[in-house]
């Protein structure tokens, strides 16, 4: 370790405290290194009285280099250097270790494609028990069936991989969301189940019907299951759930040790093409060229969904102040009551404000918005989409119905807007998307997934040549869902390391995004 190095903590195993204080006189530290690499350490620390006894016990404490200039960058007020974005990085493929003996559950999904994935694991002298993707597995007592019917023949002592491939027939919310309710109930199935022993949850992407569908993208189906996985994570951590895409060039032998290195490795999410392996990393935002500040053209209308409330309300008030002249704002109720003097201070300055009570989940509704919009004078000439709804709740107890009721106005309203707007030149569409589709926060398993779906959505928008972004917030101080929470919930969020974001740094942060 260089005198120039900077190593900060991701983790730890265990931590003990002395029931008696430290008392006067000077501290020691003691710390053992157990293993070093280039890329991470892991070591004990121990705080020590001058007698030698531990005030402190550290074990396991795992650490990672950190760069004195990013550091620095992160310091500085809000800027570029502030935006962070989602990127595959290639790591050397490394195969399991084998130290562990197992068996394993396939889970077909509704490509069948994991029939080829269980021939793999099969062709490797995997035992493999197959679960079909039927209609008749559609609720937690079907898929409890079909497991205790396919961990009959477990061996005893091995640890039990369960892959469950989340392969729906397209992309469309209606397949999606399909996909992401089997999930659900697969986990709680698996938590009723109560196995005995170690057991593994893989969920699996791929392989993708042809070599030109099989980019490292981080589209729809990549991102909506990325967020449900990272819930799973959090939940159930004795799963150590992971995520996997196949491509459709990798071969039967690499697909069995993918699956292998995800059930024994660290690691959320890997992708692999051929024989290279990529990982998920969160860097700084890349861009070739600056982008233009977020700004209407004079004579065109921006249209804001979840608009007369929260940050959507918010988003309006800035685009005022950025010369926007032209404003839609749709939400399932309409105009509220308590926001007319501020609607009427904008119309005082001359903005055309509309209110439009249209659930962004109808689609013949949105669609007859947009016409109304574009029959204005003034057409649409960009979207914020900030609609959203949060009802929290823990995986086991949740109902399908509390997944739509959240998942619904993100990924179906999304779906609705960019197929209301098919012919239009959009100069942007924003999606208002969260940080809780990286984080994976316990009982928020609709909305981490529904908000990964919109930055898959935004990905796959922009490689179309739309303008399209999506910002994960985190959460806001004075506005928005974040800014109802009670003061202990505010308190909890502080601890877990979440720093709010204050409106006037919402405003910043969107300027530059």
């Amino acid at each position: 370790m260089t005198d120039d190095a900077l190593f900060l903590p991701i983790g730890i195993d265990a931590c003990q405290l002395a029931p008696e204080s430290a008392g006067a006189g000077p501290l020691l530290c003691l710390v053992e290194v157990r293993a070093s690499s280039a890329e991470s350490r892991v070591v004990d620390l121990y705080l020590l009285r001058p007698d030698g006894r531990a005030l402190v016990t550290c074990q396991g404490l795992r650490l990672r280099p950190a760069s004195r200039e990013r550091l620095q960058a992160a310091m500085v007020p809000l800027g570029l250097s502030n935006l962070l974005a989602l990127e595959w990085v290639e790591e050397p493929l490394t195969a399991a270790t084998g130290a562990t003996a197992c068996d394993w559950i396939l889970i077909e999904g509704e490509r069948r494609t994991g029939r080829l994935v269980a021939d793999a694991l099969q062709d490797s002298g995997a035992a493999v028990a197959c679960v079909a993707a039927t209609d008749r597995l559609a609720s937690v007592n079907d898929f409890g069936a079909a497991l205790a019917e396919a961990t009959r023949a477990r061996t005893p002592g091995h640890t039990l991989r369960v892959v469950v491939m989340f392969d729906p027939a397209d992309a469309s919310p209606l397949q999606l969301e399909s996909a992401c309710r089997r999930l659900i109930t697969i986990a709680q199935s698996l938590a009723g189940a109560r196995l005995a022993g170690s057991v593994r949850l893989i969920v699996a992407t791929g392989p993708a019907e042809s070599a030109t569908t099989d980019a490292l993208d981080q589209g729809t189906k990549v991102s909506t299951a990325l967020g449900l996985v990272r819930v799973l994570r959090m939940e159930y951590p004795q799963w150590s759930c992971a995520f996997v895409h196949l491509g459709s060039s990798v071969g039967a032998s690499h697909m069995a040790v993918a699956l292998a290195a995800a059930s024994e490795g660290a690691e959320v999410a890997t992708a692999y093409r051929g024989d290279r392996r990529h990982v998920l990393r969160l860097l700084p935002l890349k861009r070739a060229t600056p982008r233009a500040p977020l700004r209407i053209p004079q004579g065109k209308t921006v249209l804001i969904t979840g608009g007369n409330r929260g940050l959507g309300l918010h988003a309006a008030a800035w685009l005022v102040e950025q010369g926007a002249k032209h404003l839609a704002l749709m939400s399932r109720g309409g105009e509220r009551p308590e926001h007319r003097l501020q609607l009427a201070s904008w119309r005082a300055r001359g903005v055309s404000v509309t209110t439009l009570a249209v659930d962004v989940c109808d689609a013949q509704a949105v669609a007859g918005a947009i016409r109304t919009i574009d029959a204005s004078g003034a057409p649409l000439g960009g979207i914020i989409h900030s609609a959203g709804v949060v009802h929290d709740g823990l995986l086991a107890k949740m109902s399908l119905e509390d997944f739509h009721r959240v998942a619904d106005p993100k990924i179906r309203g999304a779906w609705n807007l960019c197929q209301a707007t098919r012919e239009h030149e959009l100069d942007f569409i924003v999606f208002y998307s969260s940080i809780s589709s990286l984080l994976g926060p316990p009982g928020q398993a609709g909305y981490a997934a529904a908000n990964g779906y919109l930055d898959g959505l935004a990905h796959e928008l922009a490689l179309a040549g739309i303008p399209a972004m999506s910002i994960n917030w985190g959460p806001w101080s004075e506005i928005g869902m974040a800014g109802r929470l009670d003061p202990v919930d505010r308190d909890r969020m502080r601890a877990a390391g979440l720093k709010f974001i204050s409106p006037q740094e919402g405003d910043r942060l969107l300027a530059i995004c």
